[in-house]
């Protein structure tokens, strides 16, 4: 729903600056609180489908404490969602019509020089990165056995299979 109307958002919004304007009273009131909290967010940007957004957390190098942040975030994104009679959602693709995402995560390596080693002294993909990925992606097609047994780690609810497709990357 749009904020303040009863009209359903359907069109696409990607990168949509009057987009934000029509959530603007949910969106200040997750960053408000949020720093009440202390949960490291900031920024907004809507994404392609409508109602759609991506809300950052700040880089950290603790991982448990990433995970406690993109917790609590979740939390307060859905509490203040059905205080604005909105209903939040974190699943992938909630509607086959629309464009989908879903968490994701940067990942920094750095060597004991403070050196990316994910990248090499031309800015290109180290050969460790390729390695790396070529290792997510066999994984993920189930040729090494695993069957895409890392799924269960970031998508562990039964619906974090809706979206997956043998071969499918992007919205």
């Amino acid at each position: 729903m749009c904020a303040g109307t009863d009209d359903r958002n359907t069109q696409s919004q990607v990168y949509s600056v009057d987009n934000l304007n029509h959530f603007a009273d949910v969106l200040n009131d997750i960053d408000e609180l949020a720093k009440l909290q202390l949960i490291p967010a900031d920024g907004a940007v809507a994404e392609a489908s409508p109602g759609q957004f991506e809300i950052n957390l700040h880089h950290t190098d603790n991982v448990l404490d990433a995970c406690d942040d993109a917790l609590a975030l979740k939390r307060l994104v859905r509490l203040m969602a059905e205080k604005h009679k909105m209903h939040a959602t974190f699943m992938a693709k909630p509607y086959e019509e629309h464009a989908g995402s879903g968490m994701h995560i940067h990942i920094s390596m750095l060597n004991n020089k403070g050196e990316n080693v994910l990248v090499d002294g031309d800015g290109e993909d180290s050969a460790l990165l390729k390695r790396a990925l070529a290792g997510m992606i066999e994984s993920d097609a189930g040729l090494d056995g695993a069957a895409g047994a890392e799924r269960e780690l970031v998508s562990p609810l039964p619906a974090g299979d809706v979206r997956p497709d043998a071969g499918f990357v992007g919205a």
